[in-house]
């Protein structure tokens, strides 16, 4: 972390993407680091509250929950991400390591579209905008689950309501 920390610049867009919470002492460091408010890393820590957004004095935080629907396994894992945006820095806080995020870091490496030249709150409207993009994709999948569950309600079966109540949440 401390060399992650010290190579930020002034003069560029920094993203730092957290992995896992669960290291508390880590997320500590980087927020004294960065002087960032203990009410807010305080929410980065309490993953099971509700979608948020708040300022302080140099920066946004925002909290909002990923979704992945696991179609092997009939669950749907909701996870918590948190952002904290300062004049040139981002940071993204994962509840679990996971691939939200692959979209936006194939446009940054391949210099694809303007990302590479706006600034850092496009860059989190960026990062927000894929977690957008994969609830529309969940939802299709779930959707498409439903829709074949659908000829099977017009003859109900022992069967059917094996498979509709093994649908799971995880959180």
């Amino acid at each position: 972390i401390e060399k992650a920390l010290k190579a930020f610049d002034d003069q560029q867009i920094n993203w730092l993407n957290i992995d896992g919470i669960h290291n508390t002492e880590v997320i500590r460091k980087i927020g004294k680091q960065l002087n960032i408010s203990p009410l807010a890393l305080d929410n980065v820590l309490n993953t099971g509250q509700r979608a948020k957004f708040f300022e302080d004095k140099e920066s946004i935080t925002v909290l909002t929950k990923a979704v992945h629907y696991n179609a092997d396994e009939n669950k749907v894992i909701v996870e918590q991400l948190s952002f904290v945006l300062f004049q040139n820095i981002v940071i993204s806080f994962q509840e679990k390591t996971g691939h939200h995020f692959e979209s936006v870091r194939l446009r940054i490496r391949n210099g694809f579209g303007r990302i590479r030249k706006s600034s850092a709150d496009y860059l989190m409207y960026a990062l927000i905008d894929s977690l957008v993009d994969n609830y529309l994709i969940n939802l299709e999948q779930i959707g498409e689950k439903i829709e074949a569950l659908e000829p099977k309600l017009s003859n109900p079966s022992k069967e059917i309501s094996n498979e509709l109540f093994h649908f799971k949440t995880e959180i």
